[in-house]
């Protein structure tokens, strides 16, 4: 019996072409859509739930009470907090402590010349393989990390530094400002996935890490009470003990922190525990070892995947209502030989899943073909093998036959209740409901359309926004090469004067990390202005050199730019406008004004007094997200020791020649020392990682959406024009114009795209606003916005329809009253 249904189901696809091809192929990109949406939702809501016990596991954190009273939070902690609440409290099943031990470190084999940055190191407790469930393709998990001077490396940096050789017992040499490390490799790593927040290239036993801070500075790196830059995990058997190690921790810390520390102590605001379940949505925190998602993301690419989904199968329904009185017969003929209603109704389910089956072949050769591209797009690592897990495979199965009942719901009881008399004489009048039924669905459809097409402008519109920021302007022709950590070192005044001799580059500067991400750590420092108050404030602190500003463009309001040739403006100061009004001053009263702050002191190995000399003030600029309020800012003329990155920017063009020059004068100052160097677009990347990935995303899905829309608006303009077809024919005759015919033909379409467009308008300002509000800096929402969005709805309309109508007006009307 099913496959009789099956059989005739087939049939009269085949008998219905265009309808067929226009509703598989709707169905198809609409599966596509949501199975490949489906992957980028589960995989960020699985983050870090492969670990075994991840319930159980949570970070250690702190919030932080500044002096002005602003309270942030930390992701980092002291080394010492792990191990005494593993001894203190029974409930604490493990712990784990990992960290970057300062900036990235040059790695090269042993006798190798072939140095390497790697940002991604991390050194960790031995236990680290045992508490994290990240598989190892050599080495076991519970002795791997056991020598001090293990190290395991992912796979594919395995093939970087000793390609097909066997990599274990091999040598590592690791360096970061002078402080080396002779590493044996103990063991091979898969690479991480992209669904955690952690994924080290390279993890090392952190007690190595321990004993050369201990020789190279006196500092106990492991048995730190206050902030050591690492981070801890707790195991804990019940979640309660998290209540007790809070309540203990602040007496602990002051305490521990004695002395002329006291003022520090009580800067240890509140203990913070993350659940390692939930750390990928937290706010972001300073010293983040990943970018947070963005929770709000979510819902609104479920939404749009339902949505492409939805109107895939609105077009079902509208053309099957449609087509309502040419399959009239075959109903009544149907019931005249005993067929019930039931059976007519599971008749034109079979059709409408077979379909949806159809569509479920040509959507996973679609998957097959396009998953690297969504990869790039989505800044995910799927693999085909994610396709064919059970749950996937499931869940596509589920929501295919689920899909294909929906698409044939409203076309199965409709059709079924035709009566047969009626259907047989040929005198069957599909009435006012069935067009009022195919009215609804097209506004529905477009409104969706309209809705997506409003939100990729303002999407758009808040990107153009934060890529016009001062930092941000040239970015595409300044290249930034990290001075940091290792480097240069104070070599790079050598560097930079090569550079500058050659007129292919415009400015060189040396500066801060920027644009500042949360996980770059803090700039904020505590400021006294002598000769106006007591009172101590917090200011944000770049440490640059004289180029800055004008590498920059930064836009100067009052005093002057610094002076190369003035020794003293290396203790000058430059403003910006917020914090001009933090003193409650005019731009012109700050300059000369003293302002001391502290440095600290190598040769005394402790903090001093800085004092400085305000001469200039700037406009305000997004040094940070524009998510952010831009803070008082002190731009000082002498640039850090550690945090220093050179900012070189290029005269447009022929990027790659201006690089190898370049790299030859840096191995002309450093030789033996890679250049690492990125564009400035690249960082502005990470900063808006997320919402750049967001905004690509819903583009694509917003124009597969009304591409769908798009098909079924043809096939229904199709359908409408062959039945109206003996009416034009008459109204030719009677002597009816071209364009009267064509306006006549359009003129429902473009009232019912219309209606849809006045209904979007309402729901996407409310949905982008509430967007919006996640940006101090953000763009407006302007009635320009809707006319742009109303004209590109217009237009698509019009191309969609034309073809058809201008088709049926140019037709003999001969030809189509000659049965008459």
């Amino acid at each position: 019996m099913l496959k009789n249904y099956f059989k005739v189901a087939w049939r009269s696809l085949l008998n219905q072409r265009l309808n067929t091809t226009i509703n598989i192929l709707g169905l198809t990109v609409g599966l596509t859509s949501f199975f490949l949406i489906y992957l980028y939702v589960h995989d960020e809501l699985s983050y870090d739930r492969f670990h075994q016990d991840y319930d159980q596991i949570y970070r250690m954190s702190y919030y932080r009470k500044a002096e002005n009273g602003n309270i942030e939070a930390f992701a980092t902690s002291g080394t010492s907090w792990a191990p005494r609440y593993k001894e203190m409290i029974p409930a604490v099943e493990d712990f784990v402590i990992l960290t970057h031990a300062g900036y990235p470190g040059y790695i090269n084999r042993e006798n190798s010349t072939d140095v390497y940055m790697e940002p991604d190191f991390k050194w960790a407790t031995s236990n680290f393989f045992e508490f994290f469930h990240f598989p190892l393709v050599s080495g076991d998990p519970e002795l791997v990390l056991e020598p001090l001077n293990a190290v395991l490396l992912t796979e594919t940096m395995a093939k970087k530094y000793f390609g097909k050789e066997n990599p274990l017992g091999k040598q590592l040499i690791y360096n970061v400002s002078g402080v080396v490390a002779n590493l044996r490799v103990t063991g091979v790593m898969e690479d991480p996935p992209s669904n955690t927040h952690i994924r080290p290239s390279f993890i090392a036993n952190i007690q190595q890490i321990h004993q050369l801070y201990l020789q190279a500075y006196q500092y106990d790196f492991l048995h730190q009470p206050g902030d050591a830059f690492a981070f801890t995990y707790l195991k804990v058997r019940d979640s309660s003990a998290l209540a007790v190690i809070a309540r203990d921790w602040k007496d602990y810390i002051t305490q521990a922190i004695s002395g002329s520390q006291t003022n520090q102590a009580d800067a240890y605001h509140q203990l913070k525990f993350t659940s390692l379940a939930d750390m990928h949505f937290e706010p972001e925190m300073k010293w983040e070892i990943d970018s947070a998602g963005n929770y709000t993301n979510i819902p609104i690419f479920i939404l749009v995947a339902i949505m492409v989904l939805l109107i895939a199968c609105l077009n079902f329904m509208n053309l099957a209502t449609a087509r309502s009185a040419k399959r009239a017969q075959e109903i009544g003929l149907r019931k005249t030989l005993g067929s019930n209603r039931s059976q007519i109704i599971l008749q034109f389910f079979s059709e409408s899943v077979l379909m949806a089956l159809c569509a479920l072949f040509l959507s996973e050769l679609l998957l097959l073909l396009f998953l690297p591209a969504f990869n790039g797009l989505s800044g995910k690592s799927f693999t085909i093998g994610n396709l064919f897990l059970f749950r996937p495979l499931f869940i596509i199965f589920l929501t295919t036959i689920i899909t294909g009942f929906i698409a044939g719901s409203y076309p199965a009881i409709y059709l079924s209740g035709f009566k047969p008399i009626n259907s047989l004489r040929g005198t069957f009048n599909s009435g006012k409901s069935a067009e009022k039924i195919r009215r609804s669905l097209v506004i529905f459809q477009f409104s969706i359309s309209s809705i997506l097409i409003i939100c990729s402008i303002i999407i758009f519109r808040q990107l153009k926004l934060i890529n016009s920021s001062d930092l941000g302007r040239d970015r595409d022709r300044i290249l930034i090469i990290r001075l940091g950590g290792f480097g240069l070192g104070n070599r790079y005044e050598v560097f930079r004067d090569l550079v500058e001799q050659d007129t292919r580059f415009e400015s060189v500067t040396v500066a801060n990390h920027l644009p500042r991400l949360p996980h770059f750590g803090l700039i904020n420092q505590t400021f006294r202005f002598p000769h106006r108050s007591d009172e101590s404030l917090e200011f944000n602190k770049f440490d640059v050199d004289f180029q800055f500003a004008h590498t920059f463009n930064l836009n100067f309001i009052a005093g002057r730019d610094f002076d190369r040739n003035i020794s003293s403006d290396s203790n000058g100061i430059i403003l910006n406008e917020t914090a001009v009004k933090r003193l409650n001053m005019k731009p012109e009263e700050t300059i000369g004004l003293t302002v001391v702050g502290q440095t600290y002191n190598q040769q005394l190995q402790r903090q001093v007094d800085q004092p400085g000399r305000v001469i200039g003030v700037v406009s305000d600029f997004p040094y940070k997200s524009v998510s952010e309020q831009i803070e008082p800012l002190m731009i000082w003329g002498t640039p850090d020791n550690v945090d220093r990155i050179l900012y070189v920017k290029m005269t447009a063009g022929n990027f790659e020649s201006k690089i190898a020059y370049l790299k030859s004068k840096w191995n002309e100052v450093a030789p033996g020392l890679p250049m690492e160097h990125w564009f400035m677009e690249y960082e502005f990347g990470r900063l808006y990682e997320n919402e750049r990935r967001m905004g690509r995303i819903f583009l694509l899905f917003s124009l597969i959406t009304i591409f769908v829309a798009i098909l079924g608006l043809y096939a229904l303009t199709s359908y409408i024009t062959e039945m109206r077809r003996k009416e034009i024919g008459v109204r030719k005759v009677l002597g009816a114009s071209l364009a009267g015919l064509i306006t006549l033909l359009c003129k429902q379409f473009f009232v019912l795209v219309l209606i849809a467009f006045l209904v979007s308008i309402p729901v996407s300002a409310f949905l982008m606003n509430h967007w919006l509000d996640s940006f101090v800096y953000r763009t407006s929402i302007t009635p320009a916005i809707f006319i742009v969005a109303g004209v590109v709805v217009t237009i698509i309309t019009f191309f969609t329809v034309i073809y058809d109508t201008w088709k049926a007006a140019l037709s003999n009307p001969i030809q189509a009253l000659r049965d008459e």
